[in-house]
């Protein structure tokens, strides 16, 4: 999507082919952020709360990461087009996004709570894929007739054309999020270039 984004011919196949090359930097830099990412946090949060163990120690413990999480999406954003589009490694890529990202505060402040909408879809989805299947459960408990075979049926195929819809949503989502965020970089690289000439 970044190498779409940024060629003037909008070639996919071209796109795919050029982002094959930067895939293993890419998924590098994922897997280190994913320990920080707000959904790992609200998923680790949510099983805690489940299992009764909110207290003061997993509380602090849960505000730290909260903390880690946040200064990651202000201090990281550029990595993945420094990643994709300088063919930079990951690690030099997030040091140059740290820089981006403090000489440019402003403007990446703005684009970190822009960003934070990302992470509405996350409770979207969960009132969605689990929410309906879930009433449907409940509705067909309280008039006897959860045990139907055709009712069982109809909720497998409901939950597979949830799923499918929520994965065409998020996906036009991250697409415009992506140009989005294109955009915040290329503007900021620019200034970056029209100040050292």
């Amino acid at each position: 999507m970044i190498y779409y984004v940024d060629s003037k011919h909008k070639s996919g196949s071209l796109s795919l082919g050029q982002g094959t090359g930067r895939f293993f930097p890419m998924f590098e830099f994922d897997a280190t952020l994913t320990f920080l990412s707000l959904s790992t946090l609200i998923i680790a949060s949510s099983r805690l709360y489940a299992m009764d163990s909110i207290n003061g120690i997993t509380l602090t413990l849960l505000s730290v990461w909260l903390f880690i999480s946040v200064i990651s999406m202000i201090l990281l954003p550029y990595t993945k087009f420094i990643i994709t589009l300088e063919g930079e490694s990951y690690f030099d890529a997030m040091r140059q996004s740290m820089g981006l990202a403090m000489r440019h505060l402003g403007t990446t402040l703005r684009y970190v709570l822009v960003n934070l909408f990302l992470y509405l879809r996350f409770f979207f989805n969960i009132i969605i894929v689990v929410g309906i299947p879930l009433g449907m459960l409940w509705f067909a408990s309280r008039f006897d007739f959860a045990e139907n075979s055709l009712f069982r049926i109809v909720v497998i195929a409901v939950i597979i054309r949830l799923i499918s819809l929520t994965a065409y949503i998020n996906g036009i989502i991250e697409a415009f999020f992506i140009s989005y965020r294109w955009r915040v970089y290329k503007k900021i690289t620019k200034e970056r270039v029209d100040i050292t000439n």
